[in-house]
């Protein structure tokens, strides 16, 4: 058995490690060219402790290269989702955790610990926006004030025709919980990896949102959990279901193009 409260109190003391870094504190880049700070480190080094000490069994996969084999159930955690942001100085950062059993997504949590909004759910039981449920009509217009959420360097690879306005805040997780409380109608992600999608996959399906690839096939879970890397196609998430993802979002892959 899990116990949720304690869950809710690691990730706001995950949160408060991550203020103390906040505008301060070194920057590295990785392998791949993305940033990682002191904060990504430490949170996740908290996190998995905590983790592995209540839950010893559990398997606890990490962006930071924290992979532990288990049995049942799956921690997945990005410790600082935005981190450009968090570098920046912005508030549109998170800490994530997403709980997967066997294989499948059952809880996930989300926090911002400037703002102190907390996105949460669990299988079959629904999804909170600081402990309110949130309820989506079935149908909105799109029109010109209509918000799409889109990673920052989609425009380099894709081409958009969509009516309303199109914006990056720097964090794939809080892009998709904005679509989840219907601040914006829905988000396109560039190769997620297992850890951008285990907690808010959660959260979305238990408000009622749509969260595919771009040409409308569902996530395999397995897949991507054996996998256990970044997935090539672009991933779209939106709630209004008396559209089809083509008449949602227009887009075409842009030819590649050269900088000097």
């Amino acid at each position: 058995m899990i116990e949720k409260r304690i869950i809710m109190e690691w990730i706001e003391s995950a949160g408060n490690i991550a203020l103390g870094y906040f505008n301060r504190g070194s920057i590295q880049q990785k392998a791949d060219g993305s940033l990682v700070t002191e904060a990504d480190k430490a949170i996740e080094t908290f996190l998995v402790n905590k983790i592995q000490a209540l839950y010893p069994q559990h398997a606890v996969i990490s962006e930071e290269g924290t992979h532990i084999d288990g049995k049942e159930y799956t921690w997945i955690i990005d410790p600082l989702d935005g981190t450009l942001a968090f570098i920046m100085g912005m508030p549109t950062w998170c800490i994530s955790i997403g709980i997967l059993y066997q294989q499948q997504p059952y809880y996930g949590i989300v926090y911002l610990p400037i703002t102190k909004e907390v996105y949460l759910a669990e299988h079959n039981k629904g999804a909170t926006w600081n402990n309110i449920k949130i309820d989506i009509p079935d149908y909105q217009e799109i029109n010109h004030n209509s918000v799409l959420c889109v990673s920052a360097q989609a425009h380099q690879m894709y081409s958009f025709r969509f009516p309303g306005k199109i914006l990056s805040f720097g964090s794939g997780i809080v892009h998709s919980c904005l679509v989840m409380r219907g601040a914006a109608i829905g988000s396109l992600t560039m190769k997620p990896n297992i850890w951008d999608l285990a907690a808010v996959f959660t959260i979305l399906q238990e408000s009622g949102a749509v969260f595919c690839d771009i040409y409308g096939n569902q996530l395999n879970w397995k897949k991507i959990y054996n996998i256990n890397t970044e997935i090539p196609s672009p991933l779209i998430c939106y709630h209004y279901y008396k559209h089809n993802i083509k008449d949602l979002i227009s887009i075409r892959k842009r030819m590649p193009h050269k900088f000097k």
